[in-house]
């Protein structure tokens, strides 16, 4: 499926000033007023962090979820439950970058965040795939039980310092889970 044959997703497409530069994306104010109504079942920083400013990793990764069904709910989850329960179809994408908390060279922002807060600026957001109904463009199952829908660099982060450092985490991260009931 393309983002051609999806209609609900063709109308969450940011507008851009010039069809030949894909630098100059309308403001999110705007792209809200615009958008907003059309999809009432997705939170406003939802439809920021994960549409907006992601739309065409979505249109890659994820056209073929209903994103008209989806609903969203922000829950408190343990460590633990997040460590053991969120994956990815491709584990490295949330397994392989954490490491760069613990190197000598000089840190990013978020990076800063995490180290010094011991928490991320913003939840993750997850989607329920308990029975590996939601597949990824190749037709395979997405993660499972939970998929990682955004969020992979402090996912990254807190799956390192889980295994080098549990005890200075909090016990628990707020998460947005989505399910989609079709």
């Amino acid at each position: 499926m393309s983002v051609k044959e999806n209609l609900f997703l063709q109308t969450l497409i940011p507008i851009y000033d010039d069809d030949d530069d894909l630098t100059t994306k309308e403001d999110f104010a705007s792209y809200f007023y615009r958008v907003n109504h059309l999809a009432p079942n997705i939170p406003s920083s939802v439809l920021y962090d994960f549409i907006y400013l992601n739309f065409d990793m979505i249109a890659h990764r994820y056209v073929s979820l209903n994103f008209e069904k989806m609903k969203f709910s922000k829950e408190m989850w343990s460590t633990k439950k997040i460590y053991q329960n969120v994956k990815s179809d491709n584990m490295d994408s949330i397994d392989t970058l954490g490491y760069q908390l613990y190197t000598p060279l000089p840190k990013n922002r978020l990076q800063k965040y995490v180290l010094e807060r011991r928490k991320w600026p913003l939840p993750i957001m997850i989607l329920e795939n308990k029975e590996g109904q939601h597949l990824n463009e190749y037709g395979r199952s997405l993660g499972q039980p939970f998929h990682l829908l955004e969020g992979h660099f402090r996912l990254n982060y807190l799956r390192e310092i889980y295994r080098r450092e549990p005890h200075t985490l909090p016990e628990s991260f707020t998460v947005w889970k989505v399910t989609i009931n079709e």
